[in-house]
């Protein structure tokens, strides 16, 4: 591929978004799917940093 352009079937594109579990049968639900994945994407992240102490117990409340 790199960078070529490529001409593909009109059922290319909503076979793809469907291969991700995202609904491609109008640009509402592409854009509500999407936004959903992203949400959960965002709410299964590990916090952005986490600094522990040697020989000091943990805790998640730590």
């Amino acid at each position: 591929m790199q960078g070529r352009e490529r001409t593909a079937s009109p059922d290319t594109f909503p076979a793809l978004i469907a291969a991700i579990s995202v609904s491609a049968k109008s640009a509402r639900l592409v854009r509500e799917s999407s936004d959903a994945r992203r949400a959960e994407s965002k709410a299964r992240q590990f916090p952005v940093e986490v600094i522990m102490e040697s020989r000091r117990e943990m805790t998640h409340d730590s």
